[in-house]
């Protein structure tokens, strides 16, 4: 059932909400690189995110408390990032070259997890090889508290203050498109290959077209770059 409008039609906006489709009509460049940027490594991330715990079952035999520990882990991960380096670094550094690391970053992390060998049926668990997955997830988990911030900073930095809600909501817009694309191409491909290797080799590579078009950002204004 939809729900009655409760906005008076004299204070609705004159544009319709913003979607990831708008993208084109965005006059600024650097607020399109961004959002294709994020769309790229939000499509990888939630092929990963939706496709972990089949994997940690077929290689670690997890049960669902071990998976619980790895989601605290990259909890834990992604708090670090988000709350102590990506502040330091971004003052230190920038916004564009905390957001090339984490692309950086990220792209190795899906790589590494990439090459952990599939075990074949009957196969014992790989639990030698528990401890650099649970870095890689860290380190996935470490990029995304970089990436998204940055991105977001950046578009608003960008944007007009009139059109600073409507490219933020595109911005968003490119992460839930990401969000029904990345686990249904994800999810297919893993099943249907019956491994997880070309899910993450994927993944990785797409975070290389990411990785250029932040470089090719322009310096934002009022941007904390540079500053101590």
């Amino acid at each position: 059932r939809m729900f009655p409008e409760t906005l008076r039609a004299a204070d609705r906006a004159a544009e319709p909400r913003p979607s990831f489709f708008a993208l084109a009509r965005v006059g600024d460049g650097g607020v399109r690189r961004a959002s294709l940027a994020n769309l790229l490594y939000q499509v990888a991330f939630t092929g990963m995110e939706t496709t972990v715990v089949f994997l940690t079952a077929a290689l670690f035999l997890f049960a669902p408390a071990d998976n619980a520990w790895l989601f605290l882990a990259n909890g834990l991960c992604l708090v670090l990032a988000q709350g102590l380096a990506g502040r330091f670094l971004t003052r230190r550094f920038g916004e564009r070259a905390v957001a090339r690391f984490g692309f950086a970053t990220g792209a190795v992390a899906l790589a590494a997890i990439a090459l952990i060998p599939y075990p074949s049926p009957g196969a014992p668990a790989l639990t030698h090889l528990v401890a650099p997955f649970f870095c890689a997830t860290g380190l996935l988990a470490f990029s995304t508290g970089l990436i998204l911030p940055s991105l977001s900073s950046l578009v608003s930095l960008y944007s007009h203050p009139d059109e600073q809600g409507r490219n933020l909501g595109i911005l968003r817009s490119a992460g839930a498109l990401a969000r029904i694309f990345g686990p249904m191409t994800a999810a297919y491909a893993f099943f249907h290959t019956g491994t997880h290797q070309w899910v993450y080799l994927v993944g990785a590579l797409l975070l290389i077209p990411g990785f250029w078009m932040v470089g090719r950002l322009p310096a934002p204004p009022a941007s904390t770059e540079g500053k101590p």
